[in-house]
Formats: structure tokens, sequence, C-alpha cells
């Protein structure tokens, strides 16, 4: 949830710079072979870039962490939020990869409008 249409100025800049670190990350956090990632493969993979193992159980076991979950899931829940990607700024929902477009182009014209 981006918030309000002036907050989402430079966001497009951001999410383009994360898409392109994102899909080098996903490709590697992707194995073949591996159907299902149980708690054991989450805390190697994490290992595996950097996240001391400890650091990361300690993160999912962490009560702040749920709290936090519960908040953002009842949060994107109600502004309608119903898969990802979603993207909301202000009163608007975007909903998937291929509305991304629709999203840059509503946050250029806020942001020229602003």
């Amino acid at each position: 949830m981006i918030g309000e249409p002036a907050q989402a100025a430079g966001f497009w800049a951001l999410l383009m710079e994360w898409n392109s670190s994102a899909r080098a990350w996903l490709g590697r956090w992707a194995e073949p072979g591996v159907a299902t990632i149980d708690r054991a493969e989450y805390v190697r993979r994490a290992a595996k870039f950097g996240m001391p193992a400890s650091e990361f159980e300690r993160e999912l076991d962490s009560r702040q962490v749920a709290e936090e979950h519960t908040r953002a899931l009842e949060a994107a829940h109600g502004l309608g939020v119903f898969g990802i990607p979603s993207f909301v700024v202000g009163p608007e929902l975007f909903w998937g990869n291929d509305r991304l477009v629709l999203l840059r182009d509503y946050l250029e014209r806020t942001d020229e409008a602003g």
C-alpha cells in the first residue's frame, strides 16, 4: 500500500529499480526440483542470501512480526486487495503484473498534477 498520491511521486523509479533486482534475486531463489518450501528450506535460503539463520528464525518466531503481518493483511483486505502484486495509491487499486503500466501512468499523471 503506497498511500496518498503525493507520497507516490518517486515510487515508480524505486519500483523499477526493485523490479530488476527482484528478477535477479527471485531467479536465484527458485531452485529446480523443489515443489514445496518448509521452514528449514526458508532458513537455508535466507542463510544463502546472507541472513544468519538464528536471526531469520528469531524473526519467523517473533510476536511483533506476526502482529505486523496480521495488521498488514487486515489493512489490505479492508482496501479490497485480493492478490499479489497489488498496489493501493489513494483510492486506486492496481492488481497484477499486467497492471503495472497502468500504475506507472497513474503515478506519472499524479506527479504532473501534484
